[in-house]
Formats: structure tokens, sequence, C-alpha cells
């Protein structure tokens, strides 16, 4: 009975986004991806089995222009990440560990033009900025205003994470961030700052605001960034910047100072064909020494579980795949496990396009920890990855990927007796329709 109530309201939904503008000029926009994932032993030991999986996604994206003025956006996913051979239950009843739902309603939000700017309003997504470093994709109720002086562009944001006033009668649980921005566009060369604003009371109890020795976060972020291309060379680097605390009602905790930092650089230089190139990762991590200061950089608000866009390394910081369990601990992508010690990455690569549909590369990783416990090693591995994309006609692509971490001592301490850790071999494929 749940199925079908849900069936009749997604539909109901629809017909209600789209009979308003059936005057409208409607546009259809989506892709439908398929994955396998292959890893020989994703914990670094022995008694580690492999795994070998597949999972897919149906993308739709419908774009209602009802004027010059006036757009609507609305997206949905079918099957997103869910695996082959899971049950096409609506409400899924495998481990919640890999809960997929068959459909999911992700955006639906309007852009408003004015004669001074823009302002976009509604569930949208949320968390690109600048550079591809750090970048995560998450939907978010939010409004955008934005308005150009010339080359310099102006932004102002509001985004609701949480709701905890609504239905009740005593609440402060919210989380809300509020942002101001500028980009500013001179020739082949980009700059951009945004300063944010993220307040998190979601800890807070209907009953007594943050008791029972809930925290409250306040936490500041200055995000500035560039990008620019001298004839064949392109640079970017973008800078992460956070401060704030973590203040408890319980007498017996003490408040916590935040301040976290990120940072990357990296040049690309073209030479015909070939592309090559080198850059630097930092992302401080903390090692728990100090009791009142908090030293990691968090992506979101302090816990959130964000999915990160920054792939950079197959193993080490990409978000797709069972590597939020890489060394017993996780890889260094999201706000736990690994990312709980930072990182400090040197990595180099090349790329090759022999022919107009094929570009193949390779690329190689060598990574140590930000800050570690004493006693522990702060080698986390060298990684070597060797991928290619062929796309076979205008809207069809293929995609694979052979990655090697050859792990460092960093992992020893999450290993069954401390063993050494054994190294990793995995694949990534992808299929890719467009439309």
């Amino acid at each position: 009975m749940k199925k079908s109530f849900v069936i009749i309201g997604a539909l109901a939904l629809a017909a209600l986004v789209a009979g308003p503008a059936l005057a409208a000029d409607v546009q259809f926009r989506g892709e439908l991806r398929e994955r396998m994932f292959s890893d020989s032993k994703v914990e670094l030991n022995d008694d580690n089995a492999s795994n070998v999986y597949h999972d897919q996604r149906w993308r739709l994206r419908t774009v209602y222009t009802v004027n010059k003025n006036l757009r609507l956006t609305t997206q949905f996913d079918v099957h997103d990440g869910k695996d082959w051979g899971r049950s096409n239950e609506i409400y899924p009843t495998y481990s919640a560990s890999r809960v997929r739902w068959n459909l999911e309603w992700d955006r639906a939000y309007m852009d408003i033009k004015t004669s001074w700017g823009d302002v976009q309003v509604g569930y949208a997504g949320s968390g690109a900025w600048g550079t591809n470093f750090l970048q995560y994709n998450q939907e978010a109720n939010r409004i955008r205003v934005r308005t150009k002086l010339g080359g310099l562009q102006l932004i102002g944001l509001y985004e609701k994470w949480n709701e905890g006033d609504a239905g009740v009668s005593i609440s402060d649980g919210d989380i809300d961030a509020y942002s101001v921005g500028a980009v500013y566009k001179a020739g082949a060369m980009e700059f951009g700052a945004l300063y944010s604003l993220q307040m998190d009371k979601s800890g807070s109890t209907t009953a007594n605001p943050l008791s029972n020795g809930a925290d409250e976060l306040t936490l500041h972020e200055i995000k500035p960034y560039f990008m620019g291309k001298f004839g064949a060379f392109n640079l970017e680097a973008q800078l992460h910047y956070q401060t704030g605390d973590i203040d408890y009602v319980s007498a017996s905790k003490a408040s916590l100072d935040l301040t976290g930092l990120a940072y990357n650089v990296e040049g690309k230089l073209s030479l015909g064909p070939v592309t090559v190139e080198a850059g630097y990762a930092f992302r401080s991590g903390d090692d728990q020494g100090t009791s009142n200061e908090f030293e990691k950089y968090v992506l979101g608000q302090q816990n959130r579980n964000i999915k990160q866009n920054w792939g950079l390394l197959h193993i080490l910081t990409n978000d797709d795949g069972d590597f939020g369990d890489l060394g017993g601990n996780g890889n260094f992508t999201r706000n736990e496990g690994g990312t709980d010690n930072g990182y400090k990455i040197i990595y180099a690569g090349l790329h090759f396009k022999p022919l107009k549909d094929l570009e193949a590369g390779v690329r190689f990783g060598f990574a140590t920890a930000d800050q570690v416990a004493t006693g522990q090693d702060d080698q986390i591995g060298l990684e070597t990855d060797v991928f290619f994309t062929y796309t076979m006609y205008k809207n069809l692509s293929y995609q694979f990927i052979f990655a090697w971490l050859n792990a460092g001592d960093y992992w020893r301490q999450y290993q069954p007796g401390k063993a050494a850790p054994e190294d990793l071999y995995s694949t990534y494929q992808k299929l890719m329709l467009k439309f």
C-alpha cells in the first residue's frame, strides 16, 4: 500500500509541476550511467575478500521556460547508486549502509531575472565554488541573489540545512548558512572569494534548547580562488580557511576552538596532443593532542556526510566505491575516517589524446598525513592511476581506470596485529549515455 501511495504521489507532483507550464518551452536533459567497481582487498589485509559489483543511475532534468525572465527547473534520479541485483521495491530492505532509493526527487527551483540581476529560489544544488578542489555535491533549500557591475559579479546566498523550529513550541535546532561572494573576470583570468557563516544548533532539544550536553557550532569560512590561462599554461589555485567554535551547555565540557585549512595549486601545460599536470593539495587534520582545539578541516557543517567531487586519485580521494572502509579507517573524502588526520599530496600526471575520440593518461600521487597521533606513521602511500576515455558516439562514452595503492605504514595501526598493510588494486568502468 505504501508503494502505491508513493507512486501516486510522485505522479501527482509531476502533474502539478508540469500543469502550469504547458504553454511554456520545455527542455529535457538527462543521462543513464552504468558503472562497475572491483578491488582486491579494500581493508588492505589478506583476510579481506575482493569486491566486484555494478550500479546504475538514470537522471532526468526538466527546464520549463515560462518567459524570458522566468524559468523552473526540476530534477529526479532513479536507481541512484543502486547495486545490480538489489530489490526493486521503492522502500529498500537491505543494509542501511548501502540504502539507495528507487526514486529521488532532488531539485525543484525557480530562476527569476530582473533589471538588476537574478534570483534563484527553491531546492537546488549546493557546494560548487571556484575550482573543483573540495567541491561537494548536495541539495539544499536556498535563496541565491546575483548582480553584475561591469566585470564584477556579486553574490548573496542563504541556505537552510536543517529545520528544528517548525511545528514545535520550543526549539532552536536549525542549521543555517549565510554567504556573500564576488567573482571578477579579466580576459583569461578569474578571481573569486566567498565568505560563509554556518550556524549549527541541530543538537538542541524541543524541551530545553542546547540541553543534555548538546553543542552549538559557529563556523566562519573564506574561500578565495584564482583560475588563469597563459598561452599553453593553465594555473588554478584555491584556499579554504575556517575558524569558529563549539560551545557546550554541560559544565564538564570545555568549548572547542575550530581552525581548518585546505588549499590546492595545480598547473597544466598543453603541448599539442599531450598535457602535463602537476600540483599540491593540503587538508589539515587533528591529532587530538590538544583538547581545546579542533584543527581538522570539515566540509559543510560539522559531521555532515557530504559527497565530494574532487576525485583526483581514484582510491585515496575519490568518493565513489567502497573506499569509505579503506584500510579499516576510510579514505580522504568526507568528514570522517582518514580526513581526521588530513593529508599532504604531491601529484603529477600526463594526458595524451592520440585520436579525436580517445583520451588516455597516467597520474601519480604521493600522500602523507598532516597530523598523526604519537607513534603513528604518517606515510599514507603512493597511488598510480592509469585511465582512458573513449567517446564511441556523440552522446555515449566509456571510461576505464586502473588504480594501484602502494600502502604506507600509516595504515599499520588499523591492521590485525598491526601487520604491514597489503597493496590495493582497483578498477572502475563507466558507460555514460547523455541526451
